[in-house]
């Protein structure tokens, strides 16, 4: 079944040469798309840095849902002096939004990814055709062939990973990628985003649970209650209007249209009852849908987890997730090693402007952990309250000061991975500024 899956969406594959004019596309214009279960491909040659030498690029566009772990891509030469083969693996291959040729910037359509194989420093002259061949399990299931000489020369063919989309970023990075490796926007208490007379006391956020998924955001904090058989959202106290099914529908749906991209859902008993029906509606709520979620205790990697929600376990009673139930300092910076290594800030009362900088400070100092340790999970809660009159928590008095300095010192910062973030307030520019750290500059 999976043969005649991948044969139907590979075999009609057609190899679209030299010039991007030739290109399919979606609006006639500047869009790479599959179109609908047909990938297109194109073989561009430019100009290399040394004399007498070329660079060779293949672009395919297929769709994102293909499971590129089961195809394998050859690129074969021929003639007096040809250089090896080249034969990798699809899901090897980078992914790329962007790509720009010939003074038009081409980006993926819906559903679609740019995988890119490049070639580099081939002798001009080496060879005199050269072939194209995907496989499945040994069976080829796409060829293609094409003369040196009709490639033509596209000398200022360049690939932009990220092109600014807010809403397939991570379907811009390569599978290989940890989720321990990137940088990650995420909310803090993300469904207490209900206006009322007491918002002040427990608004974390101005955007709804799908409009931060839209605007870059790809770790949530949600926080429930069991209360009559139903799972719904609370911060603290307070009822959210929200409940856990309206939450998944959210994920889902976003995660649908966008199958290149993972969420981590961290998921807390906010009534702290440690009572083991909470994970058992937990369980029940996620035996809905389980195709949806990943519950190894482990950081996958992108290609393991794209379309999935990636659970992050702060309730007891359960033995899926990654956990973080055990061990979770109140107030405080720490580490935890409960089958995954990871190292978490969460600093959150902070009484005066002293508190605040030492806050900061920390935030920082996580990231640059975060940047040196690969297989350790960061997570950096930038969140936080001050004590206000009688005790009341002034939120906004937090982010108003936490906020502006981290999108400055993020956009200040070469690429690398810096960690996630749980943080109040979210907007798209704030996550625009994490995400971008991602990707070359």
């Amino acid at each position: 079944m999976l043969k005649k899956r991948i044969l139907r969406v590979l075999l009609g594959l057609t190899c679209l040469l030299c010039f991007p004019t030739f290109l399919i596309h979606a609006d006639n214009s500047s869009t790479l798309s599959a179109d609908g279960n047909t990938p297109a491909a194109w073989l561009s040659a430019r100009a290399g840095d040394a004399p007498y030498t070329h660079d060779l690029r293949v672009v395919l566009a297929i769709p994102a849902a293909t499971d590129a772990s089961t195809v394998t891509v050859t690129l074969s030469f021929e003639g007096s002096a040809a250089p090896e083969a080249v034969r990798e693996t699809l899901a090897d291959l980078p992914l790329y939004r962007t790509v720009k040729a010939g003074g038009t910037t081409y980006t993926a359509a819906e559903n679609t990814a740019l995988r890119i194989l490049t070639v580099e420093g081939l002798t001009d002259g080496s060879y005199t055709d050269l072939s194209l061949k995907l496989e499945q399990d040994g069976v080829i299931v796409h060829q293609a062939a094409q003369t040196a000489e009709a490639l033509g020369d596209a000398a200022d063919l360049t690939l932009m990973p990220w092109n600014g989309s807010l809403t397939d970023w991570m379907g811009a990075l390569p599978d290989a990628r940890s989720l321990a490796e990137l940088t990650i926007p995420g909310t803090h208490d993300s469904g207490a985003d209900l206006d009322g007379a007491l918002s002040k006391y427990y608004k974390c956020q101005s955007l709804s649970i799908g409009d931060q998924l839209t605007g870059g955001v790809r770790f949530l904090d949600i926080r429930l209650k069991l209360e009559d058989g139903g799972l719904n959202v609370y911060h603290g106290a307070f009822s959210q209007e929200l409940s856990f099914d309206e939450v998944l529908a959210d994920c889902k749906a976003f995660l649908t249209s966008h199958p290149g991209e993972v969420i981590l859902m961290s998921i807390r008993d906010e009534a702290d009852s440690n009572d083991s029906a909470f994970a058992a509606a937990i369980a029940d709520a996620m035996n809905e849908d389980s195709g949806l979620w990943y519950t190894a205790n482990r950081i996958p990697t992108l290609g393991e987890a794209r379309g999935k929600i990636v659970l992050v376990r702060r309730y007891p009673h359960a033995s899926i997730g990654i956990n973080c139930s055990d061990n979770w300092a109140d107030n405080a910076a720490f580490t935890m090693q409960n089958g995954v290594s990871m190292q978490v800030q969460d600093n959150y009362q902070l009484s005066n402007q002293s508190e605040r900088e030492s806050k900061w400070n920390k935030i920082v100092t996580l990231a640059e952990t975060a940047a040196r340790a690969d297989h350790t999970f960061c997570l950096n809660f930038t969140s936080g309250y001050v004590s206000g009159m009688f005790g009341i928590p002034d939120i906004t008095t937090v982010s108003d000061y936490i906020n502006p300095k981290l999108s400055e010192y993020l956009s200040a910062l070469p690429q690398g991975g810096y960690g996630t973030y749980a943080i109040d307030f979210i907007t798209p520019e704030i996550a625009s500024a994490l995400i971008a750290t991602n990707f070359p500059g």
